[in-house]
């Protein structure tokens, strides 16, 4: 062996060292013989314990526990654990007072060994040159926030209540609608909302509009799978400046609008927007992109459009697909405590509806989009006497679970692609 593999051994080993702590373990077991605390218990795992005695030892508790006996020296000698390993943790521990911290240092040291067990899997396919190697990254870094972070104390739960109350309504992104606002409050840190209509209703434009008013002040971070970024700031330009991004590709503008566009330009370039135009783009890639930028101090929300073109593998069923990117994409969420909404697709059952008024039924190919979205607001062209009305749209919120459902009723204003609420009259009818 080279005096380079025993000098990498040495300092692995060392490094090995620092995330074990064996007394910790001893500690925290021997304070639950004869004293089990279910608060402490069912926030372990096995896992969590570095020591295979220490990992039995747990086992051992937590089967006693659903029998309902009693957590003792003699029930708990079972396969290899031995009496005097029992006596030894009795001696050792720790007060009822000492368990959370005990319990904190044993998780934190678990999590580290998780990480650097990632890092080393994550460098070998590196080397390899596995193909998927960033989904498996992701998918790595998603288990291992997950285990951490999901299991709570009820004292845990009622503080972060608490917080929740008493945080000011300026924490939600509001959407710039008062009448949407009124009905959904804003967008909350953590949501994973839904924009979903059929083809060339204005998913996308109304994601935009929505991005117009909020990107001054709040950090967006915009995925479009679909539109250039060409396409998309002539869109906004043409907005901003009321001439439209089909005269700007035509040129000759006047010296009036020549003006206003580029007023339009000068406020656009004071956005906190960060835009990502890839057509191929994944929600694991997405995810990554959104942590560089949550740790860069640049991440209030996410727009992503639309979910069904996403790149992600098309190897497997699309029900399945659609599924694993809803998923991915609800996570990102709550992992980085940033509100995410979604453009997505509905299926052809909405048409065949009266008045094509949309469902929760009709989001396109997987009932996983129902069960994970937060909120889901649902877009449509209205009919009068048969005929569509291409001068307004219809919003109707499909799925709230902090607020109100209702229609919420736009003009859209086809040349410049911009919504505008109705009058406000009607939006103040609407919540009563």
């Amino acid at each position: 062996m080279t005096r380079e593999c025993i000098q990498q051994l040495l300092i692995k080993r060392e490094m090995n060292q620092q995330l074990i702590s064996k007394e910790t373990e001893q500690t925290l077991l021997g304070g639950l013989i004869n004293n089990i605390d279910l608060n402490i218990l069912t926030r372990l795992e096995a896992s969590d314990f570095y020591t295979t005695a220490h990992q039995e030892v747990f086992l051992a508790m937590v089967e006693l526990q659903k029998e309902g006996k009693q957590i003792d020296i003699p029930s708990l000698l079972k396969g290899t654990i031995t009496t005097g390993l029992l006596v030894d943790l009795s001696d050792r521990g720790c007060t009822t007072s000492a368990r959370r911290q005990h319990l904190e240092k044993i998780k934190e040291l678990s999590q580290r060994r998780k990480v650097v067990s990632l890092c080393d899997d994550i460098k070998d396919r590196a080397i390899a040159g596995d193909e998927d190697l960033f989904s498996k990254l992701t998918k790595g870094t998603l288990d291992v926030t997950e285990k951490s972070s999901t299991q709570r104390l009820a004292s845990e739960l009622s503080a972060s209540m608490i917080e929740h109350l008493e945080a000011p309504a300026e924490s939600l992104i509001k959407t710039g609608y008062s009448s949407l606002d009124q009905g959904i409050g804003g967008f909350a840190k953590g949501q994973y909302t839904l924009i979903a209509g059929r083809p060339s209703q204005g998913k996308s434009a109304f994601c935009e509009n929505i991005v117009e008013k909020i990107a001054k002040d709040h950090h967006v971070y915009y995925v479009s799978a679909e539109s250039s970024e060409r396409e998309f700031s002539s869109r906004m330009i043409g907005r901003l400046s009321g001439v439209g991004h089909n005269k700007l590709g035509q040129g000759g503008l006047s010296i009036d609008e020549s003006l206003r566009v580029n007023s339009a330009i000068d406020e656009m370039s004071k956005w906190k927007l960060t835009f990502e135009d890839n057509p191929s783009i994944t929600s694991s890639q997405i995810f990554m992109q959104a942590q560089k930028l949550k740790l860069q101090g640049r991440l209030d929300i996410v727009f992503v459009d639309y979910l069904q073109i996403l790149g992600d593998k098309r190897d497997q069923n699309e029900y399945l697909r659609i599924g694993d990117i809803s998923r991915t994409l609800k996570t990102m969420a709550r992992t980085l405590n940033v509100p995410v909404v979604v453009a997505c697709q509905l299926n052809r059952q909405s048409e065949a509806r009266a008045e094509n008024v949309p469902s929760l039924s009709d989001l396109r190919d997987s009932g996983q989009l129902e069960q994970d979205a937060d909120m889901v607001l649902g877009l449509w062209t209205p009919e009068f006497e048969g005929n569509l009305q291409l001068d307004k749209r219809n919003i109707r919120i499909l799925k709230n679970r902090h607020g109100s459902l209702a229609t919420i009723p736009f003009h859209f204003v086809g040349r410049l692609v911009m919504f505008t609420l109705t009058t406000e009259a009607v939006a103040k009818e609407i919540f009563k």
